[in-house]
């Protein structure tokens, strides 16, 4: 059959849990991340975060999780920054990663946890002191009135580690649903979606 172009990247890569799908998804997440680094996928960790605030307004931005625990992946942030403003207001969220090297997506939708501040620590001693001075000078998603002040203030931060400022913070994102999607040049893309349930987890596939 002739190719339909409308993604570029691989079509076809092989997927044998699409005809043996796993009791749970994440082997699934976790075996396609594996490859996406194995490939030297461009930004293989990079995904899209999207909430919604109390008012109903929907957000999104590109996100490095700091973790993957398990099933759950790990989030730092500031307190007051718009993504945990609006998951304090709202705890349903959703992540979208898109490998274009490999012609695969993967969808989850879920809800959000703010952790302890044990683990917020046990991130932020994690993180090169690189990364230390911007989070202790700046207040994120807060206006900048100016630029220049901003820069002067994190000059003066001395080197080493920081002691961590209390609006940094770790959110947990558990997921309810994965959607994996894999290209093909027949354009029937595999789709296989597992949603959870009392007894664990349903899959079933999707047409495309």
């Amino acid at each position: 059959m002739k190719r339909l172009e409308s993604l570029t990247g691989i079509t076809d890569l092989p997927f044998p849990q699409y005809d043996a799908p796993p009791v749970v998804p994440y082997e699934i997440l976790h075996n396609w991340m594996q490859l996406a680094h194995h490939e030297n996928v461009r930004e293989p960790d990079a995904w899209t975060l999207a909430t919604r605030s109390d008012a109903g307004m929907i957000s999104m931005r590109t996100i490095f999780p700091v973790r993957m625990n398990g099933e759950d992946l790990w989030c730092a942030t500031h307190l007051g920054s718009r993504k945990s403003l609006d998951m304090c207001a709202n705890k349903a969220v959703s992540c979208h990663i898109y490998w274009r090297e490999l012609g695969r997506q993967v969808s989850l939708t879920g809800n959000a946890k703010l952790l302890s501040d044990d683990i917020a620590d046990q991130i932020w001693h994690s993180r090169a002191s690189a990364y230390d001075p911007v989070s202790v000078a700046s207040h994120q998603s807060e206006p900048l009135n100016d630029l220049t002040t901003l820069q002067a203030k994190i000059a003066g931060i001395g080197c080493g580690k920081l002691e961590r400022p209390e609006r940094f913070v770790v959110w947990g994102l558990a997921f309810d649903t994965y959607e994996f999607w894999s290209a093909s040049s027949s354009r029937i893309h595999k789709r296989l979606l597992y949603t959870r349930n009392e007894l664990g987890w349903k899959h079933e596939r999707l047409q495309p």
